[in-house]
């Protein structure tokens, strides 16, 4: 449309390829790694690992139990329920959201993304998983939450009042109490 022919993968050679995907993923704001189960030792984890949680890949391939530990200690229980029941169910995929502890401290809110793979038993034995930050949609969800709910309520107490003072009859409302609330 615009006269420019845009590149594509397929048109690269083998190593631009190769650098074009790995420049591709450290500048993603998803976390790609791999991990064998069940033990959740990770195998590989992309290089922006560090910028997006503080930790370099080296302190956490290797490590059994790494992303589980690193989840916020309230919401440990709950991911390991949904992860036992996605693969005991053999699910192709499943996802949820976690607090996280970054290595600075700071509190973070993940979304997770895990799919895992079977053997021929049908026991997991590995997964790939996708992390990314959803702090800030978390946060901005939550105040949107709370706009609309204060924003509903106002619209309740205007129509409630305009019904009100609309009906040519008296209007009294008492609560359970016998208190009158409303004339």
């Amino acid at each position: 449309p615009c006269g420019r022919e845009s590149p594509t993968l397929t048109a690269r050679a083998p190593k631009d390829t190769r650098a074009f995907l790995e420049q591709l993923i450290e500048g993603s704001p998803f976390i790609a790694l791999g991990l064998t189960l069940p033990d959740s030792v990770t195998t590989y984890v992309s290089p922006n690992v560090e910028r997006i949680v503080g930790f370099a890949p080296d302190e956490i391939i290797g490590v059994p139990g790494w992303w589980r530990e690193h989840l916020a200690p309230a919401d440990r229980a709950r991911v390991d329920e949904q992860a036992a029941l996605a693969l005991a169910a053999q699910a192709h995929e499943w996802e949820t959201e976690a607090g996280f502890l970054r290595r600075d401290g700071e509190p973070q809110r993940v979304a997770l993304v895990v799919r895992p793979a079977y053997d021929a038993s049908g026991s997991p034995a590995e997964a790939v998983a996708y992390v990314w930050d959803v702090t800030e949609r978390h946060r901005t969800g939550s105040v949107l939450e709370i706009s609309e709910d204060a924003t509903d309520r106002r619209l309740a107490d205007d129509r409630f009042r305009r019904v009100v003072e609309s009906v040519p009859n008296a209007i009294i409302v008492v609560d359970q109490r016998g208190v009158i609330s409303l004339v």
